[in-house]
């Protein structure tokens, strides 16, 4: 079937299901239609739904990891030479003194070819008390690294992202991420969040309505930032 066929059939299937379902079951579908053909698109095996407390998965982990967390749309494959997981989870973060807060992201792990990385995790986003209360929970050690490490770097990368990890790793990761590598971060990633862990790359998109352009800008961008890592990493050592 042609690609303007299937767009097509999308079309009215869309709008039958307008008159006989709610606007929320409508919105759902359409977001599980677009992952899906994504998915297809590039190779990958849609799974949907996972329970990480029953299904046997792979469980993404990094930062979003809790007890309470929600996974949908959960799709693996390679792309690109890269072993690649994408996921859709949802969790609620909670704080004794602040109010609580729902919290939803699409999420790409990567698995890179390096090893012995350090751990961190950089946002241009200035997130709520709440999060940052779970976040340093999580990560206790973790600090926000000195802008004086980049001070030399593209300055919409530099006053525009915040890095979080422990203080002996800012040496390796002031080499790890070069300018040129910083300097298309601050220009390309708009507020696209990024984290190494284990020897993994997870990228994170918080955008509530994700689109074919949406998800090939994550890849994009993620796959490219783990071929980086791994170049730089090989030269560092």
């Amino acid at each position: 079937m042609s690609k303007k066929k299937q767009n097509t059939l999308r079309t009215i299937t869309i709008d039958t299901l307008q008159k006989v379902l709610p606007a929320r079951l409508i919105q759902s579908y359409a977001h599980r239609k677009t992952i899906e053909e994504f998915a297809d698109r590039l190779g990958l095996v849609y799974f949907g739904f996972v329970d990480q407390h029953i299904d046997e998965h792979e469980l993404v982990r990094g930062f979003t990891l809790s007890a309470e967390h929600r996974d949908n749309h959960y799709c693996v494959g390679n792309a690109y030479g890269y072993d690649v997981t994408l996921v859709e989870r949802a969790d609620t973060l909670r704080s004794p003194k602040q109010r609580e807060q729902t919290y939803r992201w699409v999420i790409l792990q990567i698995d890179l070819r390096s090893a012995d990385l350090p751990h961190m995790f950089m946002t241009p986003v200035d997130h709520s008390e709440t999060f940052y209360t779970n976040f340093f929970i999580k990560y206790a050690r973790f600090q926000r690294l000195s802008k004086n490490i980049w001070q030399h770097h593209d300055p919409l990368f530099r006053d525009r992202l915040s890095v979080f990890a422990a203080p002996e790793a800012a040496e390796q990761l002031a080499k790890l991420f070069s300018m040129d590598v910083t300097a298309a971060i601050g220009h390309y990633f708009g507020t696209l969040e990024v984290e190494i862990y284990d020897d993994k790359l997870y990228i994170y998109d918080s955008e509530p309505h994700q689109s074919q352009e949406s998800l090939e800008r994550l890849f994009k961008n993620g796959l490219w930032l783990a071929g980086q890592i791994d170049a730089g990493n090989m030269t560092n050592n």
